[in-house]
This record gives C-alpha cells, sequence and structure tokens, in this order.
C-alpha cells in the first residue's frame, strides 16, 4: 500500500470516537483471521440441525399461552 493511502488511512481512523475504532479493529481482525474462523464454524452447526428436526417433529418444545409466559420460562 502506498504511503499516501497509509497516511490517509490513519488520519480518518485518528478522528474517529473509541468505539468506532474498535468495530474497524474488529473488522480488519475478522478480515485477518477470516479463513481460520470459518474452518471451523459449521452452518448450522449439529445442535441447531437438531432442534430444527425436533420442532418439525414437535419434540421438545415448550408451549406458552403469549410472550409474557414465554419470557417467564425462559427467566427473561
Amino acid at each position: 500500500m502506498s504511503t499516501i493511502v497509509n497516511d490517509r488511512l490513519f488520519d480518518e481512523i485518528k478522528s474517529l470516537s473509541d468505539d468506532a475504532k474498535e468495530a474497524i479493529l474488529n473488522y480488519v481482525l475478522f478480515i485477518k483471521y477470516k479463513d481460520e474462523i470459518m474452518e471451523n464454524i459449521k452452518i448450522p452447526n449439529a445442535i441447531t440441525e437438531q432442534t430444527f428436526k425436533d420442532t418439525d417433529n414437535g419434540i421438545n418444545l415448550i408451549h406458552c399461552k403469549d410472550t409474557s409466559e414465554m419470557f417467564s420460562k425462559l427467566g427473561i
């Protein structure tokens, strides 16, 4: 990358809030390690696949009359 582009990039980053800088850092790290991260992730994972199967078959469902009851049962 040219020095001009580096300087411009750093100047723009310096002018951002700390939260924005952290978001950019997270994104840069994601880009840097994306292949390593993605090779370890199976979408959907086994638990999610089993949950879909159970739901389709009416297994392991918790019935609620409304959202209030649902949140109560979830402990939220």
